[in-house]
C-alpha cells in the first residue's frame, strides 16, 4: 500500500485521477449555466429537491417527459450537497469526465498496451468538444459513456475465444452480456428510447458486415435483456403506478417529435454534423482516414474494435444528419471512434513506425490556423465591438445592445494563441521529421493550450454578451418579494435564478389582479421583442440591461381574472 504515496512508483492508470480532476474540476461555477439545456436541466434536478419528488421529472413544476431521471438524480444529489449552483450542476459530468479517462485507459490497455491506454486517455481529455462537454451540465457525456460501455461488452463477444479454456468461456460470455445489459439499461435511463435505438442499429450492422455471423446465442441474449430490465424495471413500475401508462406515451410522443422536425429553432443542414465533428474534435479528425487504410498492421483484436468503432461512428452521422433537430451534442457519441482511430495514428508515429502524410499535415495546420486567427479576431472585436456595426450592417437591435456589454479581454489570449500555434508548428515538424513521441506529446500539450484558453478567458466573457445582463437581472429580483415573468422570448434561466417555488406564477399568462396578491410585477423582455412585437404603453420602463429590457405593470393595468 506504501508505494501508492510515491508518485514516482505510479502506475499509468492511477494518474489519470488526478489529471482529469485537474483538467474539469478548476472553473465549473466560472460562468452561470448557458440557456436552453444547461438551464433546463438544472432547473429539473433543482424542482426535485423543492419538491422532494425524486421520481417525477418537472419542468417549471409541470410534467417533463423529453428524458428519463437518471441525469437529473445526478445533479439533485450534486445540487443537494454542494449548492444550488452552476458547479453543484456541472460537478457531475466533471466526475464522469475523469471516469470516462479511466475507462479508455482501461480498454485501451487491453487492446494495445498501457501506453496506448494513456495516449486515448489524454487524447480524449484534449479535443476540443469533449473537453468542453465534461465541464458543462449537459446529459450527453454521462450518456455516450453508458452506451460506448455497452457496446464495448457486445464488441467482446465478436472476439476470438479460442485460447479461453471452455470452463471458463461461458462464464466470460455471460459476464460480458450482463455488463452490456447492465449499462444499455443505464443508457436508456439517462437519455430514453434513442439509447436502445443507436445500440440496435449498430448490432444490426455488425451482423451484417460479418456477413451474418452469430454474435451472441439465445441464452445471452437472455442475460443482457434480463440485466437491462433490472436497471429501468424498479423505476418504471414505480412510476406507473403513479402516473399511469399515460406517461408512456407522451414521452414517446415528443421524442418521436424531435426526430421528425425541427425542435425549437434547432435546424440546421445535410451535413452539419460532419463539419462539427471535423472541427469539434481537433486534433482527432484528419488523423482517422489513415488509421482505418492501415489497419492491417494491428492485431486481430484491435481489428475488430476498429470495425465496432467504425460502426459506431457511421451510425451515428447517418441519424443524426437525417434527424431534422440539429443540436451540436447530439453526434457527441462518435468522439468514442475518432478518438479511437486517432489515438491508433498517433501511436504509430510515437512508436517510429509512420510518420504524418503531408495532407494530414496540411489539415492540422490549416485547423490550428482556423482557431488562432478565431481567438485573435475575438480579442481584437471584443475590446473594440464598434468595429461591427461601423463595418457590417446589423439589423438586430438585440445583437447591437448585446455587443455594447462591458466585457475585458484580456491579452493574455493573445500569446496563449500564439504559444498553442507555434507549438502546433513545431510538433508536426517533428511528426514528419523528428522523434515520434515528442511530436505526440507536444500535438497534446498544445491542444491543451488551446482548450484551456477557450474554457477560462472566452466562454465566460461570451456569456458576458449573450445573458449575463438578464441573469443579473433575475438573481437581484430573486431577493424581493415580487412576482418576475418573462415575455416574448424563451428562456429556462428565469426558473433557475429567481429560485422559483411551486406556488409562484412562472407565466405571463397567470398574471391577474387576483393572481399577484398585491405584489409588484416585473417583466424581463428583449430589445428586438419591443422593437417587432412592441408593449403595451400603460408598462413602466426601468432600464435596457444589454438588449434585456425591464418592465414594471402598474396594478391598473393588471388584466381582470
Amino acid at each position: 500500500m506504501l508505494h501508492y504515496f510515491d508518485i514516482r512508483k505510479w502506475p499509468y492508470g492511477l494518474w489519470i485521477v488526478p489529471i482529469g480532476l485537474l483538467l474539469y474540476l478548476p472553473m465549473l461555477g466560472g460562468s452561470h449555466l448557458f440557456d436552453w439545456d444547461e438551464i433546463n436541466f438544472a432547473e429539473i434536478a433543482r424542482e426535485m429537491i423543492v419538491t422532494g419528488d425524486w421520481l417525477k421529472l418537472q419542468m417549471a413544476y409541470e410534467p417533463f417527459y423529453e428524458k428519463p431521471p437518471f441525469f437529473f438524480w445526478m445533479q439533485a444529489l450534486s445540487m443537494k450537497y454542494f449548492g444550488i449552483s452552476s458547479f453543484g450542476a456541472r460537478l457531475p459530468n466533471a466526475l464522469i469526465g475523469v471516469i470516462t479517462l479511466w475507462t479508455l485507459y482501461t480498454v485501451g490497455k487491453r487492446l494495445q498496451g498501457n501506453g496506448f491506454g494513456m495516449l486515448w486517455a489524454m487524447l480524449y481529455a484534449v479535443s476540443m468538444l469533449p473537453f468542453l462537454y465534461f465541464k458543462s451540465a449537459l446529459i450527453d457525456p454521462t450518456f455516450n459513456l453508458f452506451i460506448f460501455l455497452a457496446i464495448y461488452f457486445l464488441a467482446q463477444m465478436t472476439e476470438s475465444w479460442e485460447f479461453v479454456p471452455s470452463n471458463r468461456r461461458k462464464k466470460r460470455r455471460f459476464r460480458a452480456m450482463r455488463l452490456c445489459g447492465l449499462f444499455m439499461g443505464l443508457a436508456i435511463l439517462t437519455k430514453g428510447p434513442v439509447a436502445l435505438f443507436l445500440f440496435s442499429l449498430v448490432f444490426v450492422a455488425y451482423f451484417i458486415m460479418s456477413r451474418f455471423r452469430r454474435i451472441v446465442r439465445l441464452n445471452e441474449a437472455i442475460m443482457m435483456f434480463v440485466s437491462m430490465g433490472l436497471i429501468l424495471g424498479i423505476w418504471t413500475l414505480i412510476y406507473v403506478q403513479q402516473e399511469g401508462w399515460a406517461f408512456f406515451g407522451a414521452f414517446l410522443k415528443r421524442h418521436f417529435e424531435l426526430g421528425s422536425q425541427a425542435d425549437a429553432g434547432h435546424g440546421g443542414f445535410i451535413g452539419y454534423h460532419v463539419l462539427v465533428l471535423f472541427v469539434g474534435t481537433f486534433p482527432c479528425a484528419p488523423l482517422i482516414f489513415s488509421a482505418w487504410k492501415k489497419r492491417e498492421a494491428y492485431s486481430a483484436l484491435t481489428q475488430n474494435f476498429m470495425l465496432w468503432m467504425l460502426i459506431t461512428l457511421f451510425t451515428v452521422l447517418v441519424v443524426f444528419e437525417l434527424v431534422q433537430t440539429k443540436i451540436m451534442h447530439y453526434s457527441s457519441l462518435a468522439y468514442f471512434p475518432i478518438t479511437y482511430l486517432a489515438s491508433l495514428r498517433l501511436w504509430m508515429l510515437a512508436k517510429h513506425k509512420e510518420v504524418l502524410l503531408w495532407w494530414e499535415i496540411s489539415l492540422l495546420i490549416l485547423l490550428s490556423l482556423l482557431f488562432a486567427v478565431a481567438m485573435v479576431l475575438i480579442y481584437f472585436i471584443g475590446n473594440t465591438p464598434s468595429l461591427l456595426w461601423t463595418n457590417l450592417t446589423i439589423n438586430d437591435v438585440f445583437a447591437l445592445d448585446n455587443l455594447k456589454a462591458s466585457v475585458v479581454w484580456p491579452s493574455s489570449i493573445l500569446w496563449l494563441s500564439a504559444l498553442f500555434f507555434i507549438g502546433m508548428l513545431v510538433s508536426l515538424f517533428m511528426a514528419n521529421r523528428g522523434p515520434g513521441k515528442g511530436a505526440v506529446i507536444g500535438i497534446i500539450l498544445s491542444v491543451s493550450i488551446l482548450a484551456q484558453s477557450i474554457v477560462y478567458l472566452v466562454v465566460p466573457r461570451i456569456e458576458g454578451y449573450t445573458q449575463r445582463a438578464a441573469i443579473e437581472i433575475y438573481k437581484e429580483l430573486a431577493e424581493k418579494d415580487v412576482v418576475v415573468v418573462t415575455y416574448g422570448f424563451k428562456t429556462y434561466a428565469d426558473h433557475f435564478y429567481l429560485k422559483r417555488n411551486p406556488e409562484d406564477i412562472a407565466h405571463f399568462e397567470e398574471i391577474n389582479a387576483a393572481t399577484v396578491n398585491g405584489l409588484t410585477v416585473y417583466v424581463v423582455t428583449r430589445s428586438n421583442v419591443v422593437q417587432n412585437k412592441g408593449v403595451p404603453s400603460e408598462w413602466t420602463f426601468l432600464e435596457n440591461r444589454n438588449g434585456f429590457v425591464l418592465y414594471e405593470i402598474p396594478e391598473e393595468a393588471f388584466p381582470n381574472p
